[in-house]
C-alpha cells in the first residue's frame, strides 16, 4: 500500500491563513550578506501584480533614515505581541512600529539616544554635504533576539566640550530604553605614523571618521566599521568589536595605521562573516603596502580583508588587492563600494567595486597582491565596457539558490547605464557560465549610482523567487523612486512596478535597501516616511481579507491513497479548486471544491493518479480570493 507524508508550508497567501513569521535582524538578511530572504512564504510571482500588490501604508519619523529597516517577529510590547518594525533616523532616534497593522500608526515607542546636553552632529560641523542637516544614526543597526537588544551607533556634538562624539548603544527592543552599562563613548587608538597621528599614535577621530557601514553581530561581539566624511582627510578605515553583553570595546583594527584613507563604507552594507570565525570586508581608496612592498600587510587600502579575533586583537589572516590598485586609487574607484558576498556551502566570495569588475575569490587563499591577479578564480566586468562614471557599481550583488530547480544558482547585478544581469553560477565548476547570462530589457538612464537590489523567496520552491529593485526614474538622485519586482528565474519578466497611481514614494536616500519580510516590502523614503508595500487587503473582489477566519487542513499524516481536506469558509467562494503540482509547478491533478459558507470536507482519491514523490497542493479560486500552497510528500 502506498503511503505519503505531508509537510504543510504556506506559500501564497494574503492574510487568509496563518504563516510562520520571520525576523530580519541584520542588513541583507544574514552575515553572508547574500541579499536574499529565503523564508518569504507570502509574496510570490503569482500575486505580486498590479491587481493584488501595492502600497498599503506609511509611517512617519522625525528625520531621514540612512539605516535599513529591521523586523523582529512576535515581540511583546505593552502587553501585545506583534511583529515589530525598527527604524533609526538621522535625528538619533529609534522607533518601533507595528510591522503589519496599517491602522496602528502611532509608534510602539520612540526614543532619542543623544546624551543629555548633546545635540546632533550636523553637516556644518564637518563640513560635508553628503547628508541632510543632521548626522545622527547613519548605519543599519543589528538586533540580538536572545538578549532582546538592538545595537546602534550615534553621532553627536557635545555643546560643553565643543567636539564631536560617537556612542555605542544597547537598547531594549521592548521599551527602547538603554541597557545597564549603555551607552559607551567610542575612544580608541592604534600605534602608527599615519595621516593625523600624534607621537606615533593614531587616535580615533569622530569628526573625521564616518560609521556608515551596517553593524554585524558575530560570536558574541558587535562589529562596526568606519570610513571618512566626504573623504575629508585625515581619515582611516577602522573596525571595532564591542562585547555584546558588557558593551565594552575589545577589538580595534586600522586598515592604514601608517598611511591614509582605506575607508570601510561598503555602500552602506556591513562586513561579512563565515562559519569559521572570520570577518570579511572591502576597503576603499587608500595606502597599499609600504614604499617598497605592495604586500606589506600593514597598509591595506583597495583590498578585500579577512580578519579573525585572536586574543585581544583582530588578526589579519589574508587579503586580496587588485593588480591595478594604483589606477583605482588615482581615479577614486573604490574597490570597497560594496561588501563581500559569501556564497553559501562554499569557500568563495564575490566583490565588486566602482570599476564594475566582479571578483570570484577563494576565501581560503585570497592571494594577496600580484601583478597578474593569478589567485582570482574568475573576474568579469558586469558592465558592457569600463567607462567611469557612465558604468559603475555602488552596492553589492545578490545571490540566490534554485538548487531544487535544475541546480540553478544565480547572482544579480545592475550597474548604472546598463541592463540588469542575471549570472548563472555553475556549482560543478564553481564558476560562472557566462553563456547562460540573462539580460534585462531596460537600460538605465543617467544614474551614476545604479539600483539597490534585494531578493525574496521561499527556499528553493518554484514560483516564489522575486528580485526587488529600488532605483530612480531619472538622473542621479532625481525623479521619483521606483520599486520594481522581477521574476528571479528570468529577469526579463517584470512582475510589478510602483510607477502607477497610489504606489509612488517620491525620492529616497541613496543605498537604502528594500527589506522583504512576512509578505511586505519596507523602504525608507526621503520625506521622513517609511513606505510599506504588500498584498492589498481590499483588492480581491472587495472582500476585507483581514477579517476572514479561514483554514484549510490536509490529513492524515501519514496517509495512504486518500487525502482528506477539511476547510472552513465564512463567505461563498466561486470556482474553488485543489490541484497537485510537481516541483516545477506543472499541474498534474485537480479536483473541484465546494465554495459554500461554513465547514466543508472532501476525500481525494489520488491512487494510481500520482507517482510516489513530492508535490505542491495548490488551493485557489477563479476570483483569486484564496491562493494557498501546501507541500505534500507522497
Amino acid at each position: 500500500m502506498k503511503k505519503f507524508y505531508f509537510i504543510i508550508i504556506i506559500l501564497f497567501l494574503s492574510d487568509l491563513v496563518y504563516s510562520q513569521n520571520i525576523s530580519v535582524l541584520t542588513h541583507r538578511y544574514s552575515n553572508y550578506r547574500t541579499g536574499w530572504n529565503n523564508n518569504e512564504t507570502i509574496l510570490n510571482t503569482s500575486n505580486v501584480n498590479d491587481k493584488q500588490f501595492g502600497l498599503i501604508f506609511t509611517r512617519q519619523v522625525d528625520d531621514q533614515c540612512y539605516a535599513t529597516p529591521l523586523i523582529v517577529s512576535d515581540v511583546t510590547i505593552n502587553g501585545k505581541t506583534q511583529n515589530v518594525l525598527y527604524i533609526a533616523t538621522m535625528n538619533n532616534s529609534v522607533y518601533a512600529f507595528d510591522a503589519d497593522d496599517s491602522a496602528n500608526t502611532a509608534p510602539l515607542f520612540h526614543v532619542n539616544v543623544k546624551s543629555p546636553g548633546n545635540r546632533d552632529l550636523q553637516t556644518t560641523d564637518l563640513p560635508c554635504t553628503n547628508y541632510g542637516t543632521n548626522i545622527g544614526i547613519i548605519s543599519t543597526p543589528v538586533i540580538d533576539t536572545i538578549s532582546k537588544t538592538i545595537y546602534v551607533i550615534s553621532n553627536e556634538h557635545s555643546t560643553g566640550l565643543q567636539q564631536a562624539q560617537q556612542y555605542f548603544h544597547a537598547l531594549d527592543i521592548t521599551t527602547g530604553k538603554e541597557k545597564s552599562g549603555s551607552p559607551v563613548l567610542i575612544q580608541t587608538y592604534v600605534i602608527g605614523k599615519g595621516d593625523g597621528s600624534k607621537n606615533d599614535t593614531l587616535y580615533f577621530n569622530p569628526i573625521k571618521n564616518n560609521q556608515r557601514a551596517a553593524l554585524i553581530l558575530y560570536n558574541g561581539f558587535v562589529y562596526a566599521s568606519w570610513a571618512g566624511f566626504c573623504d575629508i582627510p585625515p581619515y582611516h578605515g577602522w573596525i571595532m568589536g564591542f562585547d555584546a553583553s558588557t558593551y565594552k570595546l575589545k577589538y580595534t583594527y586600522n586598515s592604514t595605521p601608517n598611511g591614509s584613507d582605506g575607508g570601510i563604507w561598503l555602500g552602506g552594507n556591513g562586513p561579512s562573516a563565515d562559519d569559521e570565525g572570520n570577518i570579511y570586508f572591502v576597503s576603499g581608496n587608500g595606502t597599499v603596502g609600504d614604499s617598497v612592498n605592495p604586500n606589506y600587510p600593514g597598509e591595506r587600502g583597495q583590498s578585500l580583508i579577512k580578519l579573525r579575533p585572536n586574543g585581544d586583537s583582530l588578526q589579519l589572516v589574508d587579503f586580496f588587492t587588485p593588480y591595478n590598485y594604483a589606477y583605482l586609487d588615482t581615479n577614486d574607484l573604490d574597490y570597497g563600494s560594496g561588501t563581500a558576498v559569501l556564497i553559501p556551502d562554499s569557500k568563495l566570495s564575490l566583490s565588486i567595486g566602482k570599476e564594475g569588475k566582479m571578483y570570484l575569490l577563494n576565501d581560503t587563499k585570497l592571494g594577496r597582491y600580484s601583478t597578474s591577479d593569478d589567485s582570482v578564480i574568475q573576474s568579469m566586468y558586469v558592465t558592457p565596457v569600463y567607462n567611469f562614471p557612465q558604468w559603475t557599481v555602488y552596492g553589492s550583488p545578490v545571490y540566490y539558490d534554485f538548487v531544487s530547480q535544475n541546480d540553478s544558482e544565480y547572482v544579480y547585478v545592475w550597474a548604472s547605464f546598463d541592463t540588469l544581469k542575471q549570472f548563472y553560477f555553475n556549482r560543478t565548476t564553481m564558476s560562472f557560465d557566462l553563456t547562460k547570462t540573462i539580460y534585462g530589457k531596460e537600460i538605465l538612464p543617467d544614474d551614476n549610482y545604479g539600483p539597490v537590489l534585494s531578493g525574496s523567496g521561499n527556499g528553493t520552491l518554484a514560483g516564489t523567487g522575486i528580485l526587488w529593485v529600488l532605483r530612480f526614474t531619472t538622473g542621479v538622485y532625481s525623479g521619483n523612486a521606483l520599486l520594481e519586482a522581477y521574476d528571479a528565474r528570468n529577469v526579463q519578466k517584470l512582475l510589478w512596478t510602483s510607477n502607477s497611481p497610489g504606489n509612488n514614494m517620491g525620492s529616497y536616500t541613496k543605498f537604502i535597501y528594500p527589506v522583504v519580510a512576512n509578505g511586505k516590502v519596507y523602504i525608507c523614503a526621503n520625506s521622513n516616511s517609511i513606505y510599506v508595500y504588500g498584498l492589498k487587503p481590499n483588492s480581491l473582489t472587495g472582500t476585507n481579507i483581514s477579517s476572514l477566519n479561514t483554514y484549510f487542513l490536509l490529513y492524515p499524516n501519514p496517509a495512504n491513497d486518500i487525502v482528506n481536506l477539511k476547510y472552513s469558509l465564512i463567505s461563498e467562494v466561486p470556482n474553488l479548486t485543489i490541484s497537485f503540482c510537481d516541483l516545477y509547478g506543472r499541474k498534474l491533478l485537480s479536483f473541484p471544491l465546494s465554495g459554500t459558507i461554513g465547514e466543508n470536507f472532501i476525500a481525494l482519491n489520488v491512487n494510481n493518479q500520482l507517482m510516489p514523490g513530492i508535490y505542491y497542493v495548490i488551493i485557489n479560486s477563479g476570483e483569486d480570493i484564496y491562493n494557498l500552497t501546501k507541500l505534500v510528500i507522497y
